[in-house]
C-alpha cells in the first residue's frame, strides 16, 4: 500500500497469511493526524517504511510467525507510541537519527538474540535511549518491542 496523498485517520490491516508492505513512496506526509495504525498478520512479513510520514499517534504491528521491518526516514513532529510484537521470527527497526528523542523497551526471552547499536544509551532493564532523549519531549517516540523466539535488531 502506498499511503502518499491519502488522508488516513485510522488504518487497520488484518491478514491470516500474507506479506504486507506499507510506504509513503512519494515522501508526502499524511495530511491528518492519524490516531492508530494497526497491522496484524498471523503468518507473514510486515514491511513498513517512512513511518515518520504517517503522523500517527499509535502504531501497532503484530506477527505470530514472521518478521516485522520498520523504518523511519526522518523525525516525528509529535509524540508517538510504536509497538512491535512477534511470537516466532524477527523485528528489525531502522531508527531515526539521534536528533529525534526516543526510548526503546525490549521484552524478550532467552531464545531471542538482541542487537543494539553502541550509540544508544543503556538505562537498564533492556531499555535504551537516544542521545537527545528527554522524558517530557513533545515529539518523544516510545518503542515497545516484544519477541518470544527469534531476534531483535536495532539500526
Amino acid at each position: 500500500f502506498d499511503l502518499s496523498h491519502l488522508p488516513v485517520s485510522n488504518l487497520v490491516v488484518k491478514s491470516t497469511s500474507a506479506d504486507i508492505k506499507l510506504d509513503y513512496l512519494k515522501n508526502f506526509p499524511n495530511s491528518v493526524r492519524m490516531d492508530t495504525m494497526k497491522v496484524s498478520v498471523n503468518m507473514g512479513h510486515v514491511n513498513a517504511a517512512n513511518l515518520n510520514l504517517s503522523n500517527a499517534k499509535e502504531m501497532i504491528f503484530e506477527s505470530n510467525y514472521g518478521s516485522i521491518n520498520l523504518s523511519f526516514s526522518g523525525n516525528m513532529a509529535e509524540s508517538c507510541n510504536i509497538q512491535a510484537t512477534v511470537g516466532a521470527g524477527k523485528v528489525e527497526l531502522l531508527l531515526p537519527d539521534d536528533s529525534q528523542p526516543y526510548i526503546v523497551k525490549i521484552k524478550s526471552t532467552a531464545m531471542c538474540r538482541t542487537y543494539v547499536p553502541k550509540h544508544l544509551k543503556d538505562i537498564g532493564n533492556k531499555t535504551y535511549v537516544s542521545k537527545s532523549y528527554h522524558q517530557n519531549s513533545k515529539n518523544l517516540m516510545t518503542f515497545n518491542i516484544d519477541v518470544s523466539v527469534g531476534s531483535v535488531t536495532l539500526k
